[in-house]
């Protein structure tokens, strides 16, 4: 298990090894073919586009509180 473990850390770079080692501790998967997995996956980043203009989103004036806006 320990020579898998120096493998993997020779193979890839500290980094990638790190980060896919947190994952796996925050998910407890604690099997080297799961580590594996993670570093083959890479770091997946998803971006999301935030609607500023929606029917279901109300304008900002909508949540004002009157006692604060008023001097």
């Amino acid at each position: 298990m320990l020579q898998t473990l120096l493998q993997l850390a020779r193979k890839h770079p500290a980094g990638q090894l790190e980060s896919a080692s947190q994952k796996a501790c925050h998910h407890g998967s604690y099997r080297l073919r799961d580590l594996r997995r993670l570093i083959d996956q890479g770091e997946t980043v998803v971006q999301v586009d935030f609607l500023q203009e929606h029917e279901l989103i109300r304008d900002l004036s909508a949540y004002r509180i009157d006692a604060f806006t008023q001097p």
